[in-house]
């Protein structure tokens, strides 16, 4: 039980590393059209990084809700979604057309906020999304769940679906008993 514990932390490892890896170069495996090549990367998602609670206003890209999914989190190109009996990562890279060129040469960039968001995303950017499921085999299916160390700001959904506010964000999320007398902690830093 220990080993296949340790397996799944460093698979969780090596999915923060290959999101900060992949997310500052393309993979010499993926196709991408000649007229295409990163001019610049930046998040999709702010600094701050945290587990967001799940109280109705996740759904997927059709619209269904994802009840599933106990906590949330998205920085630096990578989503995770935290639920009772695994994991889900989301890795995202922006591609951007180098076919616009000032006048020394260099590729022009969308204007970006401070916060790392593109003012108004140019027509002809690609996003490359890339998804990682783990599940944890053989454990306990109704493991408690407990949040630790709410961070300070706190999110208001006004969504079709749902009207929520204050929804806290936590950065760590402990599985208590996940297997028998072993506890996995899931802990963001920045």
């Amino acid at each position: 039980m220990r080993f296949r514990l340790l397996f799944w932390v460093v698979v969780f490892l090596a999915c923060i590393i290959y999101a900060n890896i992949s997310y500052c170069q393309i993979p010499k495996n993926k196709i991408v059209p000649p007229s295409l090549k990163q001019a610049s990367s930046y998040s999709l998602s702010s600094t701050e990084i945290e587990f967001i609670e799940n109280k109705g206003q996740l759904a997927d890209q059709n619209g269904k809700l994802m009840p599933e999914v106990l906590y949330s989190s998205d920085a630096k190109g990578m989503k995770c979604y935290l639920t009772a009996k695994g994991m889900h990562f989301v890795f995202s890279k922006v591609i951007h057309p180098v076919n616009t060129l000032n006048q020394v040469g260099r590729t022009l960039r969308p204007p970006v906020h401070a916060d790392g968001l593109s003012v108004r995303p140019p027509e002809n950017d690609s996003i490359i999304l890339q998804r990682l499921d783990m599940e944890f085999a053989g454990a306990n299916s109704h493991p408690r769940i407990e949040a630790q160390n709410m961070t300070e700001p706190y999110y208001n959904y006004y969504l079709a679906h749902c009207k929520l506010q204050g929804v806290r964000g936590y950065r760590k999320i402990i599985y208590y008993d996940l297997y028998p007398h072993i506890d996995f902690m899931v802990k963001m830093m920045k």
